[in-house]
C-alpha cells in the first residue's frame, strides 16, 4: 500500500463515528483481561458488548428525531434474557456467543430499516451474527484463550439481561456514551 491510500484510510477511520451496542457487564469478568490485550475496542473505552449496528450516522447527524425514532424501536422490544456458555470463532477473532440470540437480531433488523442507509458493518457480511468479542488473535493464541475461557465458564455459562440499546460515539478518539434507550418492560 503506497502512502496516499495510507494517508486516505487513516483520514477516513479518523471520522467521528457512532455505533449501536447492548452492554454486556455480566461478561466482564470473565473477559476483560482478554479484551484489554487483545481486543483494540476495550483500549478504546468500548465495554463489553454485543453489536446492533456499526456504523452508524456521524454524530453530528444524530438529533432529536433519529433519538425519537431509536427509542421507538426500544419500546418494541422487552427487556430479555439470555446465556453465553458457548465460545465461538470468526477467522481471527473468538466470542461469546449469545442464546438465544433472536433479540439482538430483531433489533439490528429494525434499526437497519429505520435507517436503510446505515447497513450493519457496512454491508459487509451476507448475514450478522450477534456476538460478544474477546480476542482477536492467531489461531495458537485464540486456542490458548478459550480453553481457559471454558474453563472459567463451567459449562453453565453466565446469565446476563438486556434491558437497554446504548449509542456511543467517537469523536474525542475514545467511544462515549451519547445516549442510553431503555427497552419496554418485560413481564420477567
Amino acid at each position: 500500500m503506497g502512502a496516499p491510500e495510507l494517508r486516505r484510510r487513516l483520514r477516513v477511520t479518523a471520522l467521528p463515528e457512532t455505533a449501536l451496542i447492548c452492554r454486556v457487564p455480566e461478561a466482564e469478568r470473565y473477559i476483560s483481561q482478554y479484551r484489554q490485550r487483545f481486543d483494540p475496542s476495550a483500549r478504546r473505552n468500548v465495554p463489553a458488548h454485543v453489536t446492533i449496528l456499526y456504523p452508524f450516522m456521524a454524530p453530528d447527524l444524530v438529533d432529536a428525531s433519529v433519538l425519537a425514532t431509536l427509542q421507538g424501536i426500544a419500546d418494541t422490544v422487552p427487556c430479555f434474557n439470555y446465556r453465553m456458555a458457548e465460545t465461538r470463532r470468526f477467522p481471527v477473532a473468538l466470542y461469546l456467543a449469545p442464546d438465544p440470540d433472536t433479540s439482538f437480531a430483531a433489533l439490528t433488523d429494525r434499526v437497519f430499516r429505520a435507517f436503510p442507509d446505515f447497513p450493519p458493518f457496512e454491508g459487509k457480511f451476507e448475514t450478522v451474527v450477534p456476538h460478544i468479542t474477546v480476542a482477536h488473535g492467531d489461531e495458537p493464541l485464540l486456542c490458548e484463550i478459550e480453553v481457559e475461557l471454558r474453563i472459567a465458564l463451567s459449562g453453565a455459562g453466565v446469565r446476563a439481561r438486556c434491558s437497554e440499546l446504548v449509542l456511543i460515539e467517537n469523536s474525542s478518539g475514545r467511544w462515549e456514551q451519547m445516549h442510553v434507550f431503555r427497552l419496554a418492560a418485560s413481564e420477567i
